[in-house]
């Protein structure tokens, strides 16, 4: 199964690649991405699922847990993505037939996005569905550790400052394409990634002010951060 990638290029983050592959090639079969929002805990981990399915045979599984509010949501979410018919409601039967599901797909890589919304109700089941599907791999995203036996943390942290200056340019250009930086503007785009402390989400917000701001009066407004981030993409999702 593909995996669908944003639009806009992908900037930075490549030890991070690196890294959770390592996790899965020392024989770690549960990796939680996890951080704050914004630091971008799901693109990476689409990213990773995508490089993944280009380079091995495995399957790759993306389980869209955003509306998800209980248990019976993300058996609802897996029965849909893996095309059966969900019961329901989250009975141990409904519960034991997924993770056979699972389990048939073999080697595959499962991906669990936004999983902070069931942590409580579903973490225990994602155990199971681990156990069963002896031979997969399960990849989640969270703003919490789901703190479960075989869990492996993986912490996602701000951007590089050389990093997050890439992404900003990069997204700047998407509303002016012919943008090249002077070198007397560097010291203001360093202040003002430091000042969105690299958060890619906040990066890629403040950029797209860049249709009628100059780094100078871009910094100078971030004060009032919240003001200036507060619109982005038209087609963009909820968060």
């Amino acid at each position: 199964m593909s995996i669908s990638l944003e639009p806009n290029r992908y900037v930075g983050r490549e030890e991070d690649l690196i890294a959770l592959a390592q996790c899965y090639e020392r024989l770690d079969r549960l990796v939680t991405i996890v951080g704050p929002p914004g630091t971008g805990k799901s693109r990476l981990a689409r990213h990773y699922a995508h490089i993944r399915a280009k380079r091995t045979d495995a399957q790759t599984y993306f389980f869209d847990l955003t509306d998800a509010a209980s248990a019976d949501d993300v058996s609802n979410v897996v029965a849909r993505v893996l095309g059966l018919s969900a019961h329901g409601a989250t009975t141990d039967l409904n519960v034991g037939q997924l993770g056979h599901a699972l389990d048939a797909r073999g080697p595959a890589l499962f991906v669990f996005d936004n999983f902070e919304h069931v942590v409580s109700s579903a973490a225990v089941i994602l155990v199971r569905w681990l156990e069963t599907a002896a031979q997969g791999h399960f990849l989640v995203t969270s703003r919490e550790l789901l703190r479960v036996s075989g869990e492996t943390a993986y912490e996602l942290l701000p951007l590089r400052d050389d990093h997050a200056i890439d992404l900003f340019l990069d997204r700047v250009r998407t509303v002016r394409s012919d943008y090249v930086p002077t070198d007397e503007e560097q010291p203001d785009l360093l202040a003002i990634v430091r000042a969105l402390d690299c958060i890619p989400l906040a990066l890629e917000l403040a950029a797209t002010r860049m249709s009628i701001l100059s780094p100078a009066q871009l910094r100078s407004r971030l004060h009032e951060r919240f003001k200036v981030l507060s619109k982005g993409p038209r087609n963009a999702g909820k968060r």
